[in-house]
C-alpha cells in the first residue's frame, strides 16, 4: 500500500519524538558502573550517584572515561568539540543535530557506544533532578515534535511508562539474567511508538488534536484542509468541531451568517452584500433602481457604495468564461427585468469582497534589509555562517557569499531572466560600519534655521539604538541584528511624521540617511554561472517554478533564518475565506473580489506648514527609545491633542489679553515672550 507524503512525515515526526526521549533506569546505571570497571579497573563509589558516568551524561557532561567527539560546526564550518556550551553558540548546527537527522545518524555511526553521551548532550537535564527522580520518568525530550495545544500528550505517555515499570520491570531477574535489563527497555522503547499514535488518536475531536488529523479531517469535508494554512488555530477548530452541522444544514441562512462571524470576521475579511433598491422618478415616468452594499462584516446599514447596472454586469463578467457573451446577449431582458419590479428592495445572490491590503507600510521592506545586509556582510567577510541545503536529497554546503550568488541566480531564472556570469552585488541602504559623526550632523543644518533644543541627546539616542557588532557567525545573530535596524527605522518613522517644521522634518530624515549607505560590489573573480555550478554539482536544469521557489525559499532560511512560507499573504487569506464559504454554502453565490493594495502607512507624512505652533511644539524632546510600535502616546497624544486642537484658539486668546496688536508678526520680543511663557503654563 502507497503512504502518502503527509502521513510518512507523521509517522517520522512519531518515530524522531521516541527517539529523543530520555527515560531514567537506575539497572542501566549500575550496569554501566559494571562495565566502567570491567574495561577501565576503576574504582567506582556506589554510594555516590555523583560520580558515576550514567548521571554524569545524563547532565551532558564527558565522564573521564569517554572518548571526545568532534563534529564540524554547521554555523562557522569549524571543527568544535559536542558539548552543550558548543551547541548554545551554534544555533544552526544545534538545530540540524536532532534524533533522526542526516547529521545525527552521521555521528551515531561515526560514535556507536556513545549514542546515550550524544543524546544527553543534545538534551541535558540537571545531575540533581536525574538522581532525585523515579524510575521511568521522561527526563527530556525533543519538544519540537510536541505541539503546543498537546499539554496533556507528554503526560500520558509518562503514566503509561509508569505503568509499564510497575508490571514487567522486575529488578530482581536482573540477578539472574544480565540481559533483562536491555530487553526490558527493547520492548519498551518499540511499544512507545505505537503508543504514542495510539494517544494522538484519542485526542481527535478535542481540543489537542493533532495538526496532521485535523487537517486530515478538513480534507475529508470539501477538501478544505488545504487551505489550513490562512487559518488561525481557533478558526481551524471551529470548523473541525462545526463541520457536520455546517454540512448538514448547508442551505441555512444561519450557516452563513456563522461562516461571517467565525472565519470572516476574525480574518479581517470585509463581505459586503448587493441590494437593488427601486426609485421612481416623473422625468418620463421612468423607473430606476440602484444597487447599494450593506456591510456583513462591519457596521450594518447602507454604505456610500452605489452601483448601476452596468456597473454591476461588468463586476460580474470575469466570474466565468462565458459571462460576458451571454451578458451581451440577454442585456435587453436584464434591463427590463430589473427596471420593472414588484418590489422596492431586492436581495441579489452577489456579494462584494472590498478589501484594501497594506502589505509593505514603509518605505523600507524587511526583506530588503535582509537581503542588502546579507550581501554587504557576506561580501566583507564580516558574515560567516554557512548555507546548509538539500537538492533531490543530497546536502549541500556554501558560504554565506556563495549562497547570495545562489540566490540571485534562482530568482532570475525564476523569472525567465538568462544571466550568463556572476553578477556584480549592488547593496543598498546598507548600514555603515562606523556611524556619522557628531560635527557631521551638525553640518546639516541649515544656518539660522531652528531644530532641535538638544541635538546630542538626539544624536546619542539614535546611535544607541543601531546596531554596533558587526561580525556575525550563525544566522540568529544575523536576524536579530537585521530586525534591530528594522524596529529602528520603524521607530524613527513615526518620530518624524510628529514634525510640522518642514525643515526640521527634512532634516531628521537627512540624520537618519546618514547612517546607511549604497554599495557596489564586483565579483571576485570573473565566472561564468555555469562552470560556477559545475564546480559546486549543483543542477537546476530540470526544476519547475514551484520548486525553484520552494528552493529559493529554503536557501534563504539556511542562511538568514527569514522563512518566506510563513508569511501569508492578506489577498491570500482572503481567497482561501472565499473558496471555504463557497464549498459549505449549498445556494448559489457570486463573490467578488475587489482586493486594493495600498503601500503606505496609515500614519503617513502629511504636508504641513512652518508655522508659530511648530516653534512651540518643538520644545519638547522625548527620548526616541522610548517610542514603541505605531503611535507614540505621551509625545504624539500631547501635541496632537492640545497644539493642533487647541493651539490657534491658545493663541489668539493669549495675544488679544497680552498685545494691542492682532497680528502675530507685529508681537515685540517681549511680547512673544509672554504669549510662550502663558500657553506653557
Amino acid at each position: 500500500m502507497e503512504i502518502s507524503s503527509e502521513f510518512q512525515e507523521y509517522l517520522t515526526q512519531n518515530f524522531n519524538l521516541a527517539l529523543s526521549l530520555i527515560i531514567k533506569s537506575n539497572a542501566v546505571a549500575l550496569a554501566i558502573n559494571d562495565w566502567v570497571v570491567a574495561n577501565t579497573g576503576a574504582i567506582i563509589d556506589n554510594y555516590d550517584p555523583y560520580t558515576w558516568k550514567y548521571y554524569i551524561n545524563l547532565s551532558g557532561n564527558y565522564s573521564p572515561y569517554d572518548q571526545p567527539i568532534y563534529i564540524y560546526s554547521l554555523d562557522t564550518g569549524e571543527k568544535i568539540l559536542l558539548s552543550v556550551e558548543n551547541l548554545a553558540n551554534n544555533p544552526v548546527t544545534k538545530e540540524n543535530y536532532y534524533p533522526g537527522s542526516f547529521f545525527y545518524n552521521q555521528l551515531i555511526n561515526q560514535y556507536p557506544l556513545q549514542q546515550d553521551l550524544i543524546l544527553s548532550i543534545l538534551y541535558p537535564v540537571p545531575i540533581d533532578e536525574a538522581i532525585n527522580a523515579k524510575d521511568g520518568t521522561i527526563l527530556n525530550y525533543n519538544s519540537n515534535y510536541v505541539e503546543e495545544q498537546e499539554y496533556t500528550l507528554m503526560r500520558d505517555l509518562q503514566d503509561w511508562i509508569y505503568g509499564q515499570y510497575v508490571r514487567w520491570n522486575i529488578d530482581d531477574y536482573s540477578i539472574s539474567d544480565s540481559l533483562y535489563v536491555p530487553a526490558f527497555r527493547a520492548v519498551l522503547y518499540n511499544n512507545i511508538i505505537p503508543k504514542l499514535l495510539n494517544l494522538r488518536l484519542l485526542r481527535c475531536k478535542t481540543i489537542e488534536v493533532h495538526s496532521f488529523h485535523l487537517k486530515q479531517y478538513l480534507n475529508s469535508n470539501n477538501n478544505i484542509g488545504k487551505y489550513s494554512n490562512y487559518l488561525t488555530r481557533e478558526e481551524q477548530l471551529y470548523l473541525y468541531r462545526n463541520l457536520p452541522y455546517l454540512r448538514r444544514r448547508s442551505g441555512f441562512k444561519k450557516v452563513f451568517t456563522d461562516l461571517i462571524e467565525n472565519l470572516a470576521i476574525p480574518s479581517s475579511v470585509n463581505i459586503s452584500a448587493f441590494y437593488m433598491y427601486t426609485t421612481n422618478t416623473f422625468n418620463g415616468y421612468v423607473s430606476i433602481n440602484d444597487f447599494y452594499t450593506k456591510s456583513l462584516t462591519g457596521a450594518q446599514g447602507l454604505l456610500n457604495n452605489q452601483f448601476t447596472l452596468n456597473d454591476v454586469l461588468n463586476l460580474e463578467s470575469p466570474l466565468l468564461k462565458n459571462n460576458p457573451y451571454y451578458i451581451s446577449k440577454e442585456y435587453n431582458k436584464i434591463y427590463d427585468l430589473t427596471q420593472y419590479t414588484l418590489e422596492n428592495i431586492y436581495d441579489t445572490k452577489m456579494l462584494y469582497v472590498d478589501n484594501i491590503n497594506y502589505p509593505h507600510p514603509f518605505d523600507f521592506r524587511f526583506h530588503e534589509i535582509i537581503f542588502n545586509e546579507l550581501m554587504y556582510l557576506a561580501f566583507t567577510e564580516n558574515y560567516k555562517a554557512i548555507s546548509i541545503f538539500t537538492l533531490k536529497n543530497s546536502f549541500y554546503y556554501l558560504s554565506a557569499l556563495d549562497a547570495v550568488y545562489l540566490l540571485v541566480y534562482i530568482a532570475n531564472i525564476y523569472n525567465g531572466i538568462e544571466i550568463e556570469n556572476l553578477p556584480t552585488l549592488r547593496p543598498v541602504r546598507v548600514l555603515r560600519r562606523t556611524p556619522p559623526t557628531y560635527e557631521e550632523i551638525q553640518s546639516l543644518l541649515i544656518e539660522n534655521d531652528y531644530a532641535f533644543i538638544d541635538l546630542e541627546s538626539l544624536y546619542n539616542d539614535i546611535v544607541s539604538m543601531f546596531p554596533s557588532d558587526y561580525n556575525m557567525y550563525n544566522i540568529i545573530s544575523f536576524y536579530n541584528y537585521c530586525e534591530q535596524i528594522y524596529q529602528t527605522l520603524r521607530k524613527t518613522y513615526y518620530y518624524t511624521t510628529t514634525f510640522n517644521n518642514p525643515n526640521n522634518r527634512a532634516f531628521f530624515e537627512n540624520f537618519i540617511r546618514c547612517f546607511f549607505s549604497d554599495y557596489v560590489l564586483p565579483v571576485k573573480e570573473v565566472q561564468s554561472y555555469s562552470e560556477w555550478l559545475a564546480e559546486k554539482s549543483i543542477d537546476l536544469s530540470n526544476y519547475s517554478r514551484n520548486e525553484l521557489l520552494s528552493l529559493y525559499t529554503q536557501l534563504l532560511k539556511s542562511i538568514t533564518n527569514y522563512d518566506l512560507s510563513e508569511i501569508s499573504e492578506y489577498e491570500e487569506t482572503i481567497k482561501a475565506i472565499v473558496k471555504i464559504m463557497e464549498a459549505l454554502i449549498s445556494y448559489t453565490l457570486q463573490f467578488i473580489l475587489n482586493i486594493s493594495l495600498v503601500n503606505r502607512s496609515l500614519d503617513f507624512k502629511q504636508i504641513r506648514e512652518y508655522n508659530f505652533e511648530t516653534e512651540l511644539i518643538n520644545q519638547f524632546y522625548i527620548p526616541i527609545p522610548n517610542i514603541y510600535g505605531i503611535t507614540i502616546p505621551h509625545f504624539y497624544d500631547r501635541m496632537t491633542s492640545i497644539f493642533n486642537n487647541n493651539i490657534q484658539y491658545n493663541l489668539n486668546m493669549t495675544i488679544s489679553l497680552n498685545s494691542p496688536s492682532n497680528n502675530l508678526n507685529m508681537l515685540s520680543s517681549e511680547e512673544l515672550s509672554n504669549i510662550v511663557s502663558v500657553l506653557s503654563s
